[in-house]
């Protein structure tokens, strides 16, 4: 983005006009204030504004207002200061930017008053932080405080911190798994020693010291040595030729006109010649790191002789503070600007383009420089340049010198500082939230062994409380709130969010919903439903009327419909396709089929099936009372599990082999499956309630003890669940058994359902009017109890003994397996609270042993903590 600054071209022959225009300017203001005037007659009449002791009327109130937004300015960097607050967030600064040869470090050293080092190579290598600070009395002496501030996040050498990252985890897992071995083999020396390994290699090898340096005497020569052997430093140890990392200077004296806070950044590089290919980008990516931040006084200095038009700092003013509200450009070396071109630069001075305007200093030049005049000798020749030189002495507006220009920067800082308040109080807020979070996980210090077996009670209460509140359902819910908030002893600090659980169900009804599955499964056992017709299912149809034999057909059920009371049968025997008991009509052809083979559909009215071809047959309603199951499968395992006994009774052998298939085959998976859900949900609500109590917890072998403790309980309740479950299967199986006078009276009932079921269907006794003579009655009776002689009675019988039988011993196995888990669950909580209770103090001691890396932490988030809140009412009692 380039900026549109006014580049019409300037006519040498306009400039006896312009200097004529200039001078009637001059010549009004001459008479606004003759007076004045008169007492400074040496002077030229248009420049007394640089020298007076009084401003006129019209600036006046200017004066005023900066007066005020100084000292309110001092106040607020004093408070800030004193709270460590710019150690936590980003404060307004001004940060000097610029080419390397624009006279960047020489407007800093002017602004400051103190020698920064520059030449005409690249010098400033790493961003250079000076803090200006005016002392409370006039005889202290000036005081330089130099020290390294390493760039966060922090960047390495040669490695990434992927690669160190990686390599941190690999060395981490080995040692928790030789922690686990420890812990296991119940030997303290080996869970001290680990624990110490763990603490020792985890610690961030942090980058190297840099002792701070103060400067008491002759800081003009001391300082800029002092700034160049920091850079050096650095530079060294990042093997880069820019870093990012800061060099602050605290400078404190009684002559400090204005508390600033500058940064000087690392100069554009227009030529590189055989310096490393990547040094712009790495001037760039410094840089740019200050230009974008919002509280950043952007004070970009630009050579006037140079092409100020395609200048990349002005172009990253407009680009990052395209409203102009920060951002005071600066033109140096006006007395090298080539003759003629002074009016382009007059107007760009007077240009509005940027909000508060251009300013104009003079560096002291090199002749100056070889003379080694100081900075304040070359302010009073600034001062005079401007006094005497035209077309500047023209000038109205306090644009031109240093004192000018510190003024100005002053103002904007202050309004920078007020606009930027919310948000800072907003992130001192976020930070300390975020340090009391990683406080309160860490928890408070147990150094006595009755500080440590409170902390461990408290501990084990609460987590054995959440898990029992998890599994009963009842009581409010954890919230995942992290134990060791609510154990730490500090409660003056703001909460943080934390994730909630609340849209999971609780354990109690998740193991609800996996005993009604498991009551759903257990019912569609064969067992259970052993005499029920269902989709699929092989039946009989009973055959009614005068004629025929009265057998019944065999069929495959294909649709019920409970409500109407009806069923629609398919055939099995091909004899029975044609057959008018099966369908109401048979072959139709469709003109456009969209249907498959043994597709069965309803219109509402008549119930279809496919066949192959496009063929279809329109079923037969039948009453379900005169269908019934098939027991014809029953006969192959009578004879499979056949003893030495009659075949005239059911014999309870081969009784006790079908209800074996039937416990094997339909019962104990669903069983197994319940014991399965058990198993997770006790596992899912253990690993929860460590995680919300214990994630964050400084003591990993306390956190593997706890751990490994909780689920061996929970295992122990398992295998006891699970050989209770083992057992009543085991009875069901081998021991089939119920009250006989419950099974009695329930074969009673049904012992003879399907013969008189037949006779009604003979009989027509559901058609109002049909009498039958004495011989059609004879035959009808011959034909129905001849059917039944050639059926298989062993089977039929065996069917009705197991169905009553099923329905009795099917109550038993949906009741018992549910009430073992339960039993289990509400037994969890006290058995956890009997065995982590019985942890010994030498253990707990073992597993609370506190590194001293651990320690060293606590104290500095501790210390951070109180900056933060020292911080926050500093920024919350600014108005």
């Amino acid at each position: 983005m380039s900026p549109k600054f006014d580049d019409k071209a300037h006519n040498d022959d306009d400039d006896d006009d312009y200097k004529s225009t200039v001078m009637a300017d001059m010549d009004k203001e001459t008479k606004e204030n003759e007076e004045e005037e008169m007492t400074k007659s040496a002077a030229p009449p248009s420049t007394s504004w640089l020298y007076q002791d009084q401003a006129r009327s019209s600036k006046e109130e200017e004066h005023q207002q900066y007066q005020f937004s100084s000292r309110h300015t001092k106040e607020w960097i004093d408070q800030w200061t004193a709270s460590g607050l710019s150690n936590y967030v980003s404060l307004p600064m001004i940060c000097v930017l610029g080419d390397t040869s624009s006279g960047k470090s020489s407007v800093l050293s002017s602004l400051i008053g103190l020698e920064l080092p520059s030449a005409s190579t690249l010098t400033t290598k790493c961003p250079v932080l000076v803090q200006l600070k005016q002392t409370t009395t006039t005889s202290e002496l000036p005081k330089a405080t130099v020290h390294v501030q390493w760039h966060r996040p922090a960047r390495v050498r040669k490695r990434t911190i992927e690669t160190q990252r990686q390599e941190s985890m690999t060395r981490i897992e080995k040692q928790v798994e030789e922690m686990k071995a420890a812990y296991h083999n119940n030997s303290q020396d080996d869970l001290s020693s680990v624990n110490t390994t763990i603490s020792n290699s985890t610690m961030e090898a942090p980058p190297p010291m840099w002792s701070s340096r103060v400067l008491l005497e002759n800081l003009e020569q001391t300082l800029p040595k002092v700034i160049q052997e920091a850079q050096s430093f650095i530079l060294q140890y990042r093997e880069t030729l820019v870093a990012p990392d800061t060099i602050c200077v605290t400078l404190e004296s009684p002559d400090c006109q204005e508390e600033l806070t500058l940064v000087d950044l690392p100069g554009l590089v227009q030529f590189q010649h055989n310096q490393d290919s990547s040094l712009l980008s790495q001037v760039e990516q410094v840089v740019m790191e200050y230009v974008q931040n919002p509280r950043s006084i952007l004070l970009p200095i630009v050579a006037a002789p140079s092409n100020i038009h395609n200048s990349i700092v002005l172009q990253w003013a407009l680009e990052f503070d395209p409203k102009t509200t920060r951002t005071i450009p600066v033109l140096t070396k006006p007395d090298l600007i080539d003759p003629g071109s002074e009016p382009d630069v007059l107007k760009l001075l007077q240009s509005s383009q940027f909000r508060h305007g251009f300013y104009m200093v003079k560096n002291r030049g090199q002749a100056l420089l070889d003379k080694g005049a100081t900075i304040q000798e070359g302010l009073e020749e600034e001062m005079e340049y401007f006094r005497y030189t035209l077309p500047w002495n023209a000038l109205t507006a306090p644009i031109l010198g240093v004192a000018n220009l510190r003024t100005k920067l002053a103002q904007v800082l202050w309004q920078v500082m007020q606009d930027s308040l919310p948000e800072i109080i907003l992130e001192v807020r976020q930070q300390l939230m975020s340090v009391q979070s990683k406080m309160d996980a860490m928890g408070a210090m147990y150094t006595t062994r009755q500080e440590q077996r409170k902390f461990y009670h408290s501990l084990s209460q609460t987590l054995v409380a959440q898990i029992r509140t998890e599994l009963s359902g009842k009581g409010p819910r954890n919230n995942n709130i992290n134990y060791y908030t609510t154990f730490n002893n500090n409660n003056n600090h703001l909460s943080s969010p934390s994730t909630t659980t609340a849209d999971k169900p609780r354990g109690a009804a998740q193991l609800h919903a996996a005993c009604n599955e498991f009551y759903k499964e257990i019912q569609s056992g064969s067992l259970a439903t052993i005499r029920s017709v269902v989709d699929g299912a092989s039946v009989l149809i009973s055959v009614g009327g005068s004629s025929g034999s009265g057998e019944d057909i065999r069929g495959e059920l294909v649709h019920i419909d409970q409500n109407e009371g009806f069923a629609c049968c398919d055939y099995i025997d091909a004899k029975d396709h044609s057959t008018d008991v099966l369908f109401d009509g048979i072959g139709y052809t469709a003109d456009q089929p969209d249907f498959e083979a043994d597709e069965v559909w309803s219109d509402g009215t008549s119930v279809f099936i496919g066949r192959a071809g496009g063929i279809f047959d329109s079923m037969r309603k039948l009453p379900l009372h005169r269908i019934r199951t098939n027991p014809s499968w029953l006969s192959e395992k009578i004879q499979q599990f056949r003893t030495d006994d009659l075949a005239c009774f059911v014999n309870v052998d081969m009784f006790q082999h079908i209800v074996a298939e039937f416990v094997q085959e339909d019962w104990a998976p669903p069983c197994q499956k319940m014991l399965a859900t058990l198993e997770d949900l006790l596992n899912d609500t253990l690993n929860a309630a460590i995680k919300d109590n214990m994630e964050q917890s400084r003591f990993p072998l306390l956190k593997n003890m706890v751990e490994t403790t909780c689920h061996k309980v929970a295992r122990r309740l398992l295998e006891q669940a699970s050989e209770q479950v083992r057992e009543h299967l085991k009875v069901e199986e081998q021991h089939p058994y119920t009250q006989d006078e419950v099974l009695l009276n329930a074969m009673n009932e049904v012992r003879y359902e399907n013969l008189r079921k037949d006779l009604e269907i003979q009989l027509r006794l559901d058609q109002e009017g049909v009498v039958f003579d004495t011989m059609a009655l004879k035959s009808l009776l011959d034909r129905v109890f001849q059917k039944h002689q050639r059926q298989n009675w062993v089977a039929e019988q065996m069917e009705l003994v197991l169905s009553c039988y099923g329905k009795v011993a099917t109550q038993r196995v949906l009741d018992r397996t549910p009430q073992i888990c339960w039993q289990a669950v509400r037994t969890l909580p006290k058995l956890l609270l009997e065995e982590l209770g019985g942890v010994t103090d030498d253990i707990l001691e073992t597993c609370l042993w506190e590194s001293p890396n651990s320690r060293k932490q606590y104290e500095q988030l501790q210390s951070q903590l109180e900056d933060l809140q020292r911080a926050m009412k500093v920024v919350t009692s600014i108005r």
